[in-house]
């Protein structure tokens, strides 16, 4: 009888342990050119996103988080390395990680995780991005090692693979794993979800769009897309609850660049960088929070790595927000960064460098290239060729044309008093400080970062084609 208080407190200590010991699993859901106010929880009146907006009830809004550049291939290699553009070396779109460069799956993997990617990867070398390829058009299929291997079938290339999803969450109750969940939408074409649902007509029009009957159009078109989006996070949300491994994991909704329209995609007005990142983790994250903590894509990799049970890993941009997610702390980066090149756009041969830094309240915008007009975009859209010929006849349709195609070197807006970007006050002597100090941190953190400004444009090499 003397050994029975300590044998009950070593078996309390050995349960405690395994329980410490078991890490969550990890789904990043990644939407492709979607402006974060397009979104019914973001404050969107229009968009129908019941699915998205009971994920936002269930968990936290990151209401500050901002990719690190406002086209795909970047922002994709910025998420999964940690490292910003220019560091990684995938600056321009289309374009490849430095060699040697490692990412996600380098980190989790030696921590007993399975990492694999579903959908849109446009990522390259490969070597640099070892994950589980579950279904993939742009890099080979890869068959995570599995006691049963599902069979091969062909899937639309802009499509989810939801049997895919269901067989790699399910195939190892042994290990944790960490999915990448790339969704093709909304990315144009616009093709996907009921467009009629949309009435032109009844659109509330975001103030950095010039509104015309075209862009109205459009954006019914847009918009069903983010409807069609919406029903793919519910089916994953819905496969999770269904194989009894929704408590176990945390789940991230990250919103991509922005869209396919003016001053959004191709930009570092916050339509273009600005991410509507939900993250879901029941009984860790408080339900129908929000957090306004300054973040970036580049803070993703270390996060996981620490709810992983990881230590810290040396060199990387991003710093772990793990205390932001627990509710620990409600600030995080004083400043964030963004990169944007017109180098790597299809059939952009303008040069165009834009840099951007952001703190609590405002952004600093250095558009290096900015005696040039800005290319990105301008004719992309039915609506962008709208907006030309309206300004023919109307003055603020051609101000506002103005202001998209021909830029100031700097810009900079209070974000707190005029969150659609529509006021440049660099010019304004009462904010000859601020502009000053962000100028200041820009600038350091470009020489941190190795990018010389336009002679590292000018350094871009064309990539070949595959």
């Amino acid at each position: 009888m003397k050994y029975r208080t300590p044998i009950i407190v070593l078996l309390g200590c050995l349960i405690a342990a395994s329980a410490k010991a078991k890490p969550p699993n990890f789904v990043v859901f990644l939407a492709d050119d979607f402006s974060f106010n397009d979104l019914g929880c973001w404050g969107s009146p229009d968009a129908k996103t019941p699915h998205l907006d009971k994920l936002a009830s269930q968990g936290v809004k990151l209401k500050r988080c901002y990719t690190a550049a406002p086209t795909c291939s970047p922002t994709r290699a910025a998420l999964y390395t940690g490292l910003y553009p220019v560091k990684n070396g995938a600056h321009p779109n289309h374009s490849s990680v430095k060699p040697g460069t490692k990412s996600l799956p380098h980190y989790l993997k030696p921590l007993g995780y399975r990492v694999g990617i579903v959908g849109k990867t446009m990522i390259r070398p490969l070597e640099s991005f070892p994950f589980d390829y579950v279904t993939s058009h742009n890099a080979p299929v890869r068959q995570p090692n599995a006691k049963k291997r599902r069979k091969q079938r062909t899937v639309n290339a802009d499509e989810l693979d939801f049997d895919a999803i269901e067989q790699y969450i399910t195939t190892d109750d042994s290990e944790p794993f960490c999915l990448i969940v790339a969704s093709h939408q909304p990315h144009g074409p616009w093709d996907r979800g009921d467009a009629a649902s949309y009435k032109a007509d009844k659109l509330t029009m975001p103030p950095y769009l010039v509104d015309t009957p075209e862009t109205r159009a459009e954006r019914t078109h847009y918009l069903a897309e983010v409807t069609f989006l919406d029903a793919e996070v519910g089916r994953v949300l819905r496969l999770l609850e269904e194989t009894g491994q929704e408590e176990s994991t945390l789940f991230i909704f990250l919103s991509e660049q922005g869209a396919g329209l003016p001053n959004a995609k191709y930009n570092l007005y916050d339509p273009g960088i600005r991410s509507a990142a939900i993250a879901r983790w029941p009984g860790k994250i408080a339900a129908r929070s929000e957090n306004n903590a300054l973040m970036s894509y580049v803070d993703v990799v270390p996060t996981l790595v620490e709810f992983a049970g990881g230590e810290p890993v040396p060199g990387l941009d991003g710093r772990s927000f793990a205390d932001v997610l627990l509710r620990e702390a409600d600030k995080h980066s004083e400043y964030v960064f963004a990169q944007a090149t017109s180098l790597g756009v299809n059939g952009v041969k303008t040069p165009y460098a834009i840099r951007a830094v952001i703190d609590e309240r405002y952004k600093c915008i250095w558009n290096l290239n900015h005696e040039n007009e800005f290319p990105c975009n301008r004719d992309a859209h039915q609506s962008a060729s709208a907006w030309r010929k309206l300004a023919l006849k109307d003055p603020d349709a051609r101000n506002r044309l103005e202001r998209f195609l021909h830029r100031p070197e700097i810009e900079l807006y209070d974000l707190k008093a005029d969150p659609w970007e529509q006021t440049n006050i660099a010019d304004d002597p009462a904010n000859r400080e601020t502009l000053s100090r962000l100028r200041q941190r820009l600038v350091t953190w470009m020489e941190d970062q190795g990018d010389r400004g336009v002679a590292t444009e000018i350094a871009v090499k064309p990539r070949k084609k595959s």
